[in-house]
């Protein structure tokens, strides 16, 4: 079981992390998870309607101990 669920939206920003922590796809339907360890990773989508599902999934499927969402906020351009 895994100890650790993190959420993020996009693949872009995790790959880094995915990489970093030797994660291997576990799934890609109906949401992209990742695992290695007892870590956990899934792609979400963008807002926090997609973060609230990809996280009520994970918990159903997954059962992780503890949830962190992490993830990179960006601008359109330098006035926002």
């Amino acid at each position: 079981m895994a100890r650790l669920g993190l959420v993020m939206a996009t693949l872009l920003e995790a790959d880094p992390l995915i990489a970093a922590l030797g994660l291997r796809p576990l799934s890609v339907q109906p949401y992209a998870v990742y695992a290695g360890g007892e870590t956990l990773l899934v792609i979400s989508g963008i807002g926090k309607a997609h973060a609230a599902a990809a996280t009520a999934h994970l918990i159903e499927r997954h059962r992780p101990e503890t949830i962190v969402s992490l993830g990179v906020a960006g601008a359109l351009n330098a006035t926002f």
